[in-house]
């Protein structure tokens, strides 16, 4: 008789969750704004990601240094007509638990100190902010932050959206390192007890 414990695969659910894939290269020097890109509502240059609200700035080394490779996302486009939002869909189980982690930062060059955004899954939205004093270019400060949900359906759908508002807007919280993962859930307790009482039974039984 054999025993096995059921066990998850825990690869990364989001795609291009650090921005390397992209039609754009926000450090070739080809772009009207300079070393980044700007990217409106419906650009459809970062692969993965649908691009919403008042649009974003694709940045790269040129302006800062990212959480994770080369590239990362400033959520308040510099234009600061509206707060600029990113959103993926991926596939879920339901009654499963996901873990969602990213790496925060904030663009220090100006509109206030303190960048925030909210992180909204499955209907649910939480907020989060991003203090800028002090940091730099090369001291970015980067901070891992991370939250679980339940899904409850088949697929979810992750937004970030700047909450910057004027006379704050165009600079704004940065994100990068994005990842969801099925929750890694500890063997239980019991069923650990259970296994060697069962061999213990089993070799009762064999004696007999």
């Amino acid at each position: 008789m054999s025993i096995f414990f059921a066990s998850v695969s825990n690869a990364n659910l989001i795609l291009n969750g650090s921005f390397e894939v992209a039609d754009v290269d926000p450090d070739d020097g080809t772009h009207a704004v300079g070393n980044f890109a700007r990217l409106f509502a419906g650009n459809p240059s970062l692969d993965n990601w649908t691009i919403l609200g008042g649009g974003i700035d694709f940045t790269g080394s040129n302006i800062w240094v990212a959480s994770d490779g080369v590239n990362s996302i400033d959520l308040d486009s510099a234009t600061g007509a509206n707060p600029g939002s990113i959103e993926q869909t991926f596939s879920t189980t339901a009654g499963l638990t996901y873990d969602v982690q990213f790496d925060l930062s904030g663009n220090f060059a100006g509109g206030g100190s303190i960048k925030p955004l909210s992180v909204s899954i499955d209907g649910i939205s939480s907020s989060f902010s991003f203090d800028t004093t002090g940091i730099s270019a090369t001291a970015m400060n980067w901070t891992t932050m991370a939250f679980s949900f339940v899904a409850d359906d088949s697929f979810a759908t992750l937004n970030f959206k700047s909450l910057n508002v004027a006379p704050n807007s165009g600079y704004g919280a940065v994100i990068d390192n994005i990842s969801v993962n099925v929750s890694t859930v500890p063997v239980p307790a019991a069923a650990i007890l259970f296994a060697p009482a069962l061999l213990v039974l089993m070799g009762f039984r064999r004696k007999m």
